[in-house]
């Protein structure tokens, strides 16, 4: 007799859409991974001020994740508008797809969530991928005590680095976590021999990432023009769009680096894949990162990188993988990829890209998550029965933190340009 598969419901504050393909691209990763050992759907809800009626529902089936979007109709106060209409579709969805365990993308979108759990007895878990507050203004502080409520009353916090477990602590938060990466696709992210760009007369740098200040963008188009001065055997290739794209362009033209700069665009990750390949080495000046989806994409396809000491990235970036440099350096950003430049070939590309995949994996993360999953409904099922469950998450809970701590340790001054 076949086991029925974990239902999991994935509650995601962004989603990949039709008008904003890349917007939450890394849940999908998720969901893609997950779906390799459980039965998958996303609810996932937007505002549209076009749509008849207060909200309606659109399916899509993306390979083996059911999607369901919720679009609705901004009535007063936007969160209240978002919270009842994506519990009149769950109340839809419900027959079609029922889960076993919520897993929550970002704490606000986790309303839902901890409506359900006191309904339902339906136990969630919490992954945050982004600051809970972005300033000191009332409102935004405000958020603090609906953060505490959705993380404190879930079953379990999944973090994807140590740095997120510190900055919701700071808060005073506190609850039992495990610290599970973000993952990817390593049959597209990975490095062979037979890609290599032999015939080009520059070496290529790569940025991705939408040009924004929180990007660094500013820093890097200052540090090529500092480094102009004394080379110029290279491209900078910007691959992403936004708002302020013109604004960068616009600079390019003023610092007279335009020569040796090209805007790609939106590329799809299949695109960006084949980039990396051939590409020399990959820059991401954020001034605010968690844990990057494109450095660990950059790593699976043995790319090194020059990434700054901000978010999670020292816990994946070490001598062995790149440079670290101080945020918001534009000089020494410069001196690292001046350095890079001639020393790139040294990375061992083939070690960097098996690191990535032993790390990042679908099938690791995908069967990492499904064992938690696992374990939280068997102590909800002891719990009910008063039996005594022999795996507790306690456990994870210790072994993550050994774990991150000595490899901390080893690479605290590991890669690092000071």
């Amino acid at each position: 007799m076949t086991k029925k598969k974990i239902n999991i419901l994935i509650l995601p504050k962004w989603y990949p859409r039709d008008d904003r393909p890349v917007s939450g691209i890394f849940v999908r990763e998720f969901a893609l991974a997950i779906s390799k050992y459980c039965n998958v759907a996303v609810l996932f809800g937007h505002e549209d001020p076009s749509i008849k009626g207060f909200y309606r529902i659109k399916y899509k089936k993306d390979q083996n994740i059911k999607t369901f979007y919720v679009l609705y109709k901004k009535l007063g106060f936007s969160y209240l508008s978002y919270s009842i209409a994506m519990f009149l579709a769950f109340l839809k969805i419900r027959k079609n797809f029922y889960p076993d365990i919520i897993h929550v993308h970002v704490y606000s979108a986790g309303i839902l969530a901890l409506i359900l759990k006191y309904l339902y007895n339906i136990p969630y878990v919490v992954t945050e991928h982004f600051k809970i507050i972005k300033d000191d203004r009332l409102f935004e502080k405000i958020k603090i005590l609906l953060g505490k409520i959705i993380f404190e009353k879930a079953d379990l916090l999944i973090h994807v680095s140590e740095f997120m477990v510190r900055d919701i602590e700071k808060y005073g938060i506190r609850n039992k976590y495990v610290i599970i990466p973000n993952v990817v696709n390593t049959s597209i992210f990975y490095y062979s021999e037979n890609f290599k760009n032999k015939n080009s007369e520059k070496k290529h740098i790569l940025f991705v990432g939408n040009p924004t200040s929180r990007k660094g963008v500013d820093y890097l188009l200052k540090a090529i023009h500092v480094l102009k001065k004394k080379r110029t055997d290279f491209i900078l290739n910007i691959v992403g769009d936004g708002e302020e794209c013109q604004k960068y362009k616009n600079m390019c033209k003023n610092l007279d680096i335009n020569d040796i700069t090209i805007f790609h665009g939106i590329k799809s990750k299949q695109e960006i894949a084949k980039m990396m390949q051939k590409c020399q080495f990959l820059v991401l000046p954020s001034l605010w990162e968690n844990l990057p989806c494109v450095l660990i994409e950059s790593i699976s396809a043995g790319l090194p990188v020059i990434a700054t000491d901000v978010g999670g990235i020292r816990e994946i970036v070490n001598k062995n993988t790149g440079i670290i440099v101080p945020p918001g350096d534009a000089d020494k950003l410069s001196s690292a990829i001046d350095f890079m430049l001639d020393n790139y070939s040294k990375y061992n590309r083939n070690k960097i890209s098996e690191y990535g995949r032993k790390r990042f994996d679908y099938n690791i993360i995908g069967k990492k998550l499904y064992n938690i999953y696992k374990n939280i409904l068997n102590r909800k099922c002891s719990h009910i029965s008063g039996g005594n469950s022999t795996t507790t998450i306690e456990t994870f809970k210790y072994e993550n933190i050994i774990n991150n701590s000595k490899n901390k340790e080893k690479q605290r001054d590991g890669g690092t340009l000071k």
